[in-house]
């Protein structure tokens, strides 16, 4: 475990990143939705090419035949400091660290004191953020003092072209060396300012730009340019003196050809730069304050009671306002965010499933361009499907600059096929929480049409037992090999079918020249409609009723014990010392599917049948996946298991921030956790459920947390959430909407 301090709204670690150096650039990693970069040291020049991290959403570029990568751009907070002829290295014994996240306002502030051989010490205090005012800027300040005597210095600051990515295998166990240049140099310059453009390798040709300006106070101080291979960058070389601060300020202007028009580039950043030159500074970090305090009008979550708990959901929350491209949507969020490269950078379930409430929640806009993205994708889509020989749309596994198939594991890729109806169901709790029903009509009921078509060419019929089932596949739970009728995948098809059915008959009923013109371009007819309506009360759920317990699927009761004790040591993954193959034989779970579906389905199981699931599969799970224990936090708070809530959403909320699963320095943040968390704080602490229009809290609060407070938007109304002492006030659009007793 790692030491971290927390005081509500920072995050701070005096600690040496000398031990543990890719644990704290994870934690500390910075973003705007547009741009992300890891939590480095920008003087740390001991780390690879591939391992100075800089992303840009949406830039990806192919590494082989259909196969992407999220390309690691240029590194534009490259900076070198030298205090006569030494060196500054941050990481050297002779250097104390200090350093602070202000979840408020996204600055990472640092200080270091610097103990050099022969001219005393040294403070350099730097402050760095991405603007969210401006997603095109990121900017940082470096205040330097030599406290004990006078000195010879030197400053330099610059882009560098000098990175490059190590793809990450879809094999968690296996390791990649190779070393891919995927950003050349095309173009640099410089006049008042530093420009470099790149050029990606592969066949998608994606240009990027990057410009920064250096100001200082200090005009005696006369810059240099110097300008490399694959480096620009501008220095000042003076004799400082003894107590006297010396303050750069760099401002940083991004661009790519995905936004801009190739040939106006050079412009548009010259122009770019030239504006943050006439802002300045102070300006930008003022108006980027500003912009987070909107934020966080709508997304924060108060906890009173518990300070370490209260930090981490504001560590949660603010992780996913940062990696989120809340305008664009062509993008959508990697299960790393834009901070890390694992998984290539590519979109999962993750985003549907489990981020995307956060999202429906706080800001609507957000959520909009996230499954519109799903909708953009849907011809890729069709086109998945039909080279699997089936019919509608088949969501991929792992997606990128198209909705093309990324995962190169073929269990994985080809039989976890839950998340084509986990689009359905995002896209559908999208449109029950904000109302849109412009979106419902011109784009959800398509979705919704494809995906049962595809789902239904997916089944097999047992005429026998005038039953269908669904065959080679895997569910969420990943230990337990390739099965027959996986409940949640089952279930879920069975909701996307019933979707499809309603969006259809609500168009014929409502817009009829909508419905034909629809089910003209698919080729839809009316006996199509009837018999995906006859297949879904015919869909196999393997169902145990003496026990009121749903089975996995056809073949987990058939499966291997192992006695978990025995082998389940810490959190680590037991996928580490048993391999994949003897894992899925044995009657162990990675994550429990049918948790997981009661949570996204709370109203349409009994409590007997809640608690028949909470009995049976949380003893089997190891919680090997991230998305582990804020589902089982959500299940046990709504059982009013308080005690285990507790103990589950504390490993949920503090996954990267106490490294519980000892992989956050080298797989980086986990985002689909903390869209986990926020939903257990949300939909099982507070008990937040909507029926009929009414929203209704039945709180289950740990008995240290004296009051839980909290936004919730419905229907574009913005409800404020407040639990003390049991008892749940509502405020809607700052009235007084309602009063809930905590149920018995």
């Amino acid at each position: 475990m790692n030491k971290l301090d927390y005081d509500g709204w920072s995050i701070k670690s005096n600690a040496s990143m000398r031990q543990d150096k890719k644990y704290y650039e994870s934690i500390f990693s910075q973003g705007n939705g547009y741009m992300g970069i890891r939590g480095s040291l920008p003087e740390d020049f001991e780390n690879q090419s591939y391992e100075r991290c800089t992303y840009i959403a949406g830039v990806f570029d192919y590494i082989k035949e259909e196969i992407t990568d999220m390309v690691n751009v240029p590194d534009y907070m490259n900076t070198k400091i030298t205090v006569g002829e030494e060196v500054f290295e941050p990481l050297h014994e002779s250097v104390d660290i200090e350093q602070t996240l202000w979840l408020r306002d996204g600055i990472l502030e640092r200080c270091y004191c610097w103990k050099t051989k022969n001219s005393g010490k040294i403070v350099i205090k730097s402050q760095r953020f991405l603007s969210i005012d401006d997603i095109h800027t990121a900017l940082i300040r470096y205040e330097i003092v030599a406290l004990e005597k006078p000195c010879d210095m030197l400053f330099e600051t610059g882009i560098s072209a000098n990175v490059s990515n190590q793809s990450i295998e879809d094999d968690q166990l296996k390791q990649n060396h190779t070393i891919l240049k995927m950003a050349m140099p095309i173009e640099a310059w410089q006049d008042e300012a530093d420009v470099l453009k790149v050029k990606t390798t592969g066949r998608a040709g994606i240009h990027i730009i990057e410009g920064s300006l250096v100001q200082t106070e200090e005009r005696e101080l006369l810059p240099e340019h110097v300008k490399e291979k694959e480096y620009v960058g501008t220095k000042y070389a003076f004799r400082a003196k003894q107590g006297k601060s010396y303050c750069f300020d760099k401002l940083i202007s991004v661009f790519t050809s995905r936004e801009c028009k190739l040939d106006q580039l050079n412009q548009v950043i010259l122009a770019h730069i030239k504006k943050n030159k006439t802002l300045g500074y102070n300006t930008m970090y003022r108006k980027n304050k500003l912009a987070w305090m909107k934020k966080w009008e709508t997304s924060d979550i108060e906890i009173e009671g518990d300070i370490k708990i209260q930090t981490a959901i504001r560590y949660n929350i603010f992780q996913l306002i940062q990696t989120n491209a809340e305008g664009d949507c062509t993008v959508n969020i990697g299960a790393r965010g834009i901070m890390h490269g694992r998984y290539k950078g590519c979109y999962f379930w993750d985003t549907d499933i489990f981020m995307l409430p956060f999202y429906v929640n706080s800001n609507q806009e957000a959520a909009r361009n996230l499954v519109m993205y799903r909708y953009l994708k849907l011809d890729d889509a069709r086109k998945n499907a039909k080279e699997l020989n089936l019919q509608g749309a088949r969501y991929p596994w792992m997606c990128s600059i198209d909705g093309r198939e990324q995962c190169e594991s073929w269990d994985i890729g080809k039989s976890e096929i839950h998340v084509t109806a986990d689009v359905a169901y995002a896209v559908d709790y999208y449109v029950r929480m904000s109302n849109d029903l412009e979106f419902y009509e011109n784009y959800a009921i398509e979705i919704y049409a494809e995906t049962a078509r595809y789902h239904v060419s997916r089944l097999t019929y047992d005429e026998n037992k005038d039953m269908y089932n669904l065959m080679f596949v895997k569910g969420p739970d990943e230990y337990c090999g390739i099965t027959s009728n996986n409940t949640y995948t089952n279930w879920m098809i069975r909701y996307n079918m019933k979707l499809a059915v309603e969006g259809l008959t609500y168009l014929k009923e409502n817009r009829a020249t909508k419905y034909h013109e629809l089910t003209c371009r698919l080729g839809i007819k009316g006996l199509e409609i009837k018999k995906w309506d006859t297949i879904r009360d015919k869909i196999s759920l393997p169902y145990d009723d003496a026990k009121y317990l749903y089975i996995q699927d056809d073949t987990f009761m058939k499966l291997e014990p192992l006695m978990i004790d025995d082998y389940k040591t810490n959190e680590s993954p037991l996928y580490h010392s048993i391999c994949f193959d003897r894992l899925q034989r044995y009657r162990v779970l990675k994550q429990a599917d049918l948790v997981l579906l009661v949570t996204l389905f709370p109203d349409d199981f009994s409590v007997e049948q809640k608690q028949a699931i909470w009995n049976y599969y949380e003893p089997l799970t190891l919680h090997d996946s991230s998305l582990s224990y804020g589902v089982h936090a959500n299940l046990a708070a709504n059982l009013s298991m308080n005690q285990q809530a507790l103990a589950y959403f504390e490993k949920s909320v503090l996954l990267d921030l106490e490294d519980i699963m000892s992989s956050t320095g080298k797989e980086g943040l986990h985002f689909a956790a903390f869209g986990a968390s926020w939903q257990a704080l949300i939909m099982g602490f507070a008990g937040i459920r909507i029926k009929e229009d009414t929203i209704t809290v039945n709180p289950n609060l740990p008995m240290n947390w004296s009051k839980l407070r909290f936004h919730f938007k419905y229907k574009g109304s913005d409800y404020q959430i407040e639990i003390k002492e049991g008892t749940g006030h509502i405020q809607k659009d700052g009235k007084i909407h309602n009063k809930m007793e905590e149920s018995d």
